[in-house]
C-alpha cells in the first residue's frame, strides 16, 4: 500500500527557501491568498509506519499555531484601522474649533469697528453742531463778565433771551453727552464682558486641543506597538513557513524510505512464497 497525503502547493515565488525572503511579500501573500490553512495529511499505513501519528498531531499543533497567528493579525489590523479612523476624527474636531474661534474673533471686531465708527459719527455731528451754532470768543467774555458778578445768572431769563437759548441748547447737550457716556460705559463692560468669555473659550481650547494631543500621542504609540507587533508576527509567519518546508522535505524521504521497505518486503514476501509452494 501506497502512502498518500495531501501537501500544501507552494509556488515559485513563494518558495521560502531563498532568505532574501522579506515582509512586503508576506503582506502581499497574506493580503492575496488570506493565508489558506494547509490541509490535513492523510493517515499514514499503521504497518508500514508506526510514528503517523506523532507526525499528525505535530502537524495539527502547527495548524492551530498558524491559525491563532493569523487571528491575532486581522485583530491588530482592525484595531489599526480603528485608530487611524480616531486620529482623522480628533484632527477633523480641532481644525473645526480652531474655525469657529476664528469665526467668532472676526464677528466681533467687526461689531467694534461699526460701534466705534458709529461713536465718532456721532461725536463729530455735537462737535460740528456746537462749533457752528456758537461764537466762542463773544462766550467767552460773557463767562467772564458773569463771573466778576457777584449774582449768578438765572436759567431762563426773559431779558437775556440768547442766553437762554444758549443755557437750554447747553443743557440738551449734556444730556446728550451724558447719554453717550453712559453708552460708552455699558459697551465698554460688554466689551470686557465679551473679552472675558473670550479668554475663557480660548483656555477651553487650549485644554481641550492640549487634551486631544496627548490622546494622539497616546494612540500613536499604539500604533507603533501594533505595528511592531504585526512585523513580529510577520516573521514568525515566515520562521513557520521554513521549518514546514523542512518538515514536509524530511516526510517526502521517509516515504521514499517507506516504499523502498515496501518494495523489499513484496520482494522477499514472493521469494518465501516460491519456496513455500515448490
Amino acid at each position: 500500500m501506497s502512502l498518500r497525503a495531501s501537501e500544501p502547493q507552494w509556488s515559485d515565488g513563494e518558495s521560502v527557501s531563498n532568505d532574501t525572503f522579506n515582509e512586503e511579500s508576506v503582506v502581499s501573500t497574506l493580503l492575496s491568498e488570506e493565508m489558506k490553512p494547509y490541509e490535513k495529511w492523510g493517515m499514514m499505513n499503521m504497518a508500514c509506519f508506526d510514528g503517523s501519528s506523532i507526525e499528525d498531531n505535530s502537524k495539527f499543533n502547527d495548524q492551530i499555531t498558524k491559525e491563532n497567528i493569523r487571528a491575532s493579525i486581522r485583530e491588530l489590523k482592525a484595531r489599526k484601522l480603528i485608530l487611524e479612523y480616531e486620529i482623522t476624527q480628533k484632527n477633523e474636531l480641532i481644525s473645526k474649533m480652531r474655525q469657529s474661534h476664528l469665526q467668532e474673533r472676526i464677528t466681533a471686531d467687526e461689531s467694534f469697528a461699526e460701534w466705534n465708527r458709529k461713536l465718532q459719527e456721532t461725536l463729530d455731528f455735537i462737535s460740528d453742531d456746537i462749533s457752528t451754532s456758537f461764537d466762542f470768543e463773544d462766550d467767552t467774555q460773557q463767562m467772564l463778565q458773569n463771573s466778576a458778578s457777584t449774582e449768578k445768572p438765572k436759567p431762563f431769563n426773559s431779558e437775556t433771551p440768547e442766553r437762554d437759548l444758549l443755557w437750554m441748547k447747553l443743557q440738551k447737550f449734556r444730556t446728550v453727552y451724558c447719554k453717550i457716556i453712559q453708552y460708552i460705559e455699558v459697551r465698554e463692560r460688554e466689551i470686557k464682558h465679551m473679552e472675558l468669555e473670550e479668554k475663557c473659550d480660548i483656555e477651553e481650547i487650549l485644554k481641550s486641543r492640549n487634551v486631544l494631543e496627548r490622546e494622539m500621542e497616546h494612540l500613536k504609540s499604539k500604533r507603533k506597538d501594533m505595528e511592531s507587533a504585526i512585523a513580529s508576527h510577520f516573521q514568525a509567519i515566515i520562521e513557520l513557513k521554513r521549518e514546514n518546508e523542512s518538515k514536509r522535505k524530511n516526510i517526502e524521504a521517509l516515504k521514499e524510505k517507506i516504499e523502498q521497505v515496501e518494495e523489499v518486503t513484496k520482494l522477499k514476501v514472493r521469494e518465501l512464497a516460491k519456496k513455500l509452494f515448490k
